[in-house]
């Protein structure tokens, strides 16, 4: 056998140096590069969309807040105008019960006092009584003729508008009884 020299071969720097190898990595480089572009814009995309989901989620949350602050104030509102409401309605029912009042006369004691003082000797009233409007008075009289000076002199404190009296009796001490109508004027109504 011939001995053979030995030569240093490395399999694997010849197999890198290969011109045709060369061509086939940049073939794959060319295949791969417009696929490393494409992630790299979706990957700017997605992170220019989240940047712009986190932001508005941020304007979100201030103005949820925002309501959030407002809603108590909101509700604070509504309660006062429900009781600016109820204060209205009262007023209006008050103001309603204050006309109705000032319909009704004013028996008070200053009408009492200058109804007494047409009284006398002579011309006593004996009872009070009010309906619709109309004081009947019971009044009694020594003589008849007493009775029209005395309703002369109620007419003369200009507290009535109309007075009737009817229903003379004698009583069985010479004495005369009536019962005497006395419409209220309207200032005193």
């Amino acid at each position: 056998m011939l001995p053979t020299q030995r030569k240093d071969i490395n399999f694997l720097v010849r197999y890198n140096d290969h011109p045709e190898r060369r061509t086939h990595f940049w073939k794959k480089v060319g295949m791969i590069a417009p696929l490393a572009v494409l992630a790299a814009v979706l990957l700017a995309v997605f992170v220019v969309f989240q940047l712009s989901v986190n932001r508005q989620n941020r304007e979100l949350a201030a103005i949820e807040s925002y309501i959030s602050e407002a809603s108590a104030g909101y509700d604070e509102v509504l309660a006062l105008e429900g009781n600016r409401n109820n204060l209205v309605d009262a007023k209006a029912y008050l103001d309603g019960i204050a006309t109705a009042m000032a319909g009704y006369p004013r028996l008070d004691r200053e009408l009492f006092d200058r109804i007494a003082a047409c009284c006398d000797d002579e011309f006593t009233i004996e009872s009070y009584q009010y309906a619709d409007g109309v004081l009947e008075l019971g009044a009694k009289a020594s003589s008849a003729e007493v009775m029209p000076k005395a309703v002369e002199k109620l007419r003369g404190t200009g507290l009535f508008g109309e007075i009737q009296y009817k229903g003379y009796t004698s009583g069985t001490d010479g004495s005369f009884a009536c019962t005497i109508g006395c419409t209220l004027m309207p200032e005193q109504q």
